[in-house]
């Protein structure tokens, strides 16, 4: 990502020095962030004699895993989208899901806010198989309504259409 944005900023503004980029990566794997955050130690060879060619920078790493839910903050999107991929890959997925979804409650007549539960929907429906779509939809409509749990069942209807293309 960084070498394309480097070239991008060439490609557009003509200059030689490039922008400053601070490495970030939020992680929500199923288990705990284990690598090293240097890039030099994805290398083979770190010997001294060619350490000084290697490039070195770190990334600030945001493990989700270190994080409780009282933790997370920022906008209703924000937490929503953390929230949902802090606990995706995880056992408690079931339990998480209506107070993600009550996040929704005062956005319900924002256009944004429904393109973000729609994302959210589907994002969870490609991601995790052990949730239902008769569930998905009971818990949606219990925390938010009876017209969310509808949208639940259309987008369902089109990823399923969309699987059905691809396999066409």
């Amino acid at each position: 990502y960084m070498i394309k944005i480097w070239r991008q900023d060439i490609k557009n503004n003509n200059s030689k020095n490039l922008p400053l980029i601070i490495p970030m990566v939020l992680y929500h794997g199923k288990y705990r962030w284990k690598a090293d955050t240097k890039f030099s130690s994805l290398f083979i060879d770190t010997s001294e004699k060619v350490k000084k060619f290697l490039p070195e920078f770190k990334f600030i790493l945001f493990d989700l895993n270190n994080w409780s839910d009282d933790e997370i903050k920022g906008s209703v999107m924000t937490r929503a989208v953390i929230l949902l991929f802090k606990h995706i890959f995880m056992s408690d997925l079931r339990e998480k899901l209506p107070h993600v979804f009550s996040l929704f409650k005062n956005l319900e007549q924002s256009k944004t806010g429904l393109q973000y539960f729609e994302s959210l929907i589907r994002y969870l429906l490609s991601n995790t198989e052990d949730i239902k779509i008769n569930e998905l939809k009971a818990i949606v409509t219990n925390a938010i309504d009876e017209n969310k749990g509808e949208i639940v069942m259309t987008i369902a209807e089109q990823l399923k259409q969309e699987g059905m293309q691809q396999g066409i």
